[in-house]
């Protein structure tokens, strides 16, 4: 009887202990945990192309990549089951951060994701500043008379990465040297238009011109000419047209002559005949007269 009692407890426990490290099958399964690294943050100019390159792991082998990017631009993402992919950097006019996002997801539904901040900074070639000056007629090149209009055009600068006529948006003259002749002149666009000081002695002017483009970068350009003294200042004359006549017709002669310099005025008009004939001219000190055609002989 005694020892039939000890052998019914040793069952007993011995079933309780096998039941406890038993049910195996039944406990959950653990979930399948994703790492994704999009990469470190950086910069990148403009008009570049910058390369995304991240990586994922996780217990399955077959995973997929997407890319988002926060401000939108277009991501080239060919191949979604690699994590490389690539954009195109706008073009800016000031420096922009944009937040790129790598989701990775497996066959099981698990995802996960990382984010990276990519700073796209302006590449700006500074403009090249142009001054062009038409030549004074019968003068060499760089020498105006006294009391004339002169024109500076500033307007073939140039900004060597964008060519879009609007890229120059600031145009800033100033006079260097000579008597001022800018004061109540306009001088913030792309042409200057002077007047040319009258003075007793002839002077160098000298200007610089100061243009932006759309990125706020700026380049100089400078020009010199010489004014004539207003004694050196000829007058300017225009005997009229040629014409081709028959003998006893009249030849009507249309002058006209100024100058720039007032000191100068009134002009003194002489008409004077330059050939071996003889001819009889009206009124040889006005400027509009007339002479009548001599005889000549065949040649």
């Amino acid at each position: 009887m005694y020892k039939a009692s000890i052998y019914c407890l040793f069952t007993t426990i011995l079933v309780v202990l096998l039941a406890g490290c038993g049910g195996s099958d039944s406990a959950e399964a653990p979930t399948e945990v994703l790492f994704v690294n999009a990469g470190i943050d950086r910069t990148a100019s403009e008009q570049t192309t910058v390369e995304l390159a991240g990586e994922a792991q996780g217990q399955s082998e077959s995973l997929t990549y997407s890319w988002t990017v926060t401000p939108i631009i277009t991501i080239d993402h060919p191949d979604t089951s690699a994590a490389a992919a690539s954009f195109i950097a706008p073009t800016l006019s000031e420096a922009r951060q944009y937040t790129f996002t790598l989701r990775a997801s497996d066959n099981a539904g698990n995802s996960a994701s990382d984010s990276v901040l990519i700073t796209i900074e302006p590449f700006n070639d500074a403009p090249i500043a142009d001054i062009q000056l038409a030549q004074w007629p019968t003068l060499e090149f760089g020498t105006y008379p006294a009391g004339v209009d002169v024109s500076l055009d500033a307007s073939g600068s140039i900004d060597p990465d964008n060519s879009a006529d609007t890229a120059i948006i600031a145009y800033q003259w100033q006079q260097l040297a000579g008597t001022d002749v800018v004061e109540n002149a306009v001088v913030d666009l792309a042409l200057l238009k002077i007047e040319t000081p009258i003075t007793s002695e002839p002077q160098t002017l000298s200007f610089s011109v100061t243009v932006t483009d759309n990125e706020q970068a700026q380049s100089t350009a400078q020009v010199s000419f010489i004014v004539q003294s207003s004694s050196q200042t000829l007058p300017v004359v225009d005997a009229g047209v040629d014409h081709a006549l028959f003998t006893g017709e009249s030849i009507v002669l249309n002058g006209v002559a100024s100058s720039s310099v007032p000191s100068a005025l009134p002009l003194v008009i002489l008409w004077r005949n330059d050939s071996n004939v003889t001819l009889n001219i009206d009124a040889e000190n006005s400027a509009q007269t007339f002479a009548i055609a001599p005889d000549v002989e065949l040649a």
